[in-house]
């Protein structure tokens, strides 16, 4: 067990890869959908206005799993950690930063709704046919889909 989290630490030397990239592409994401909706009110457009911009930290983890395995597993083969550790303390390691993140979606997704869609009647956690459903299934959905687009990446 201590080589799996020696893993996973090894991981996080370059902390931008798993936490500062994802947290930069969900912000200017979300940015520039509020601007595009405010654009679109401001013209007079009505109904519910979706963003699938959400999902772009999602699609960045299945390069994140490239990543993960082509830039770091050569150093740890030299540092002579075994592959199963390598596997485990990498898959471990995302596990926990895509439970944050789907975490993170559900909170925002109940800030979404109760601010009224930002003020603008838009989706951009909460898409309506995922926010029906109980809060285990949204936050599991979440993590399903980030861990099977980072291991896609990864094998």
């Amino acid at each position: 067990m201590n080589r799996v989290i020696k893993v996973a630490r090894m991981q996080l030397i370059n902390k931008g890869t798993f936490i500062g990239i994802p947290a930069m592409i969900l912000v200017s994401t979300f940015l520039f959908t509020l601007v595009i909706w405010w654009l679109v009110r401001r013209n007079g457009a009505e109904g519910i206005m979706y963003g699938g911009g959400a999902q772009a930290p999602m699609w960045y983890f299945l390069a994140l799993g490239i990543q993960a395995l082509t830039l770091t597993f050569p150093f740890s083969m030299a540092m002579s950690i075994s592959r199963r550790s390598f596997y485990l303390g990498t898959v471990a390691l995302f596990s926990v930063c895509a439970l944050v993140l789907s975490v993170f979606y559900y909170l925002m997704g109940l800030v979404e709704k109760a601010t009224g869609g930002w003020g603008l009647d838009g989706r951009f956690f909460a898409l309506q046919w995922v926010a029906d459903n109980n809060w285990f299934i949204q936050i599991m959905f979440y993590f399903v889909l980030m861990l099977l687009l980072f291991m896609v990446g990864f094998l």
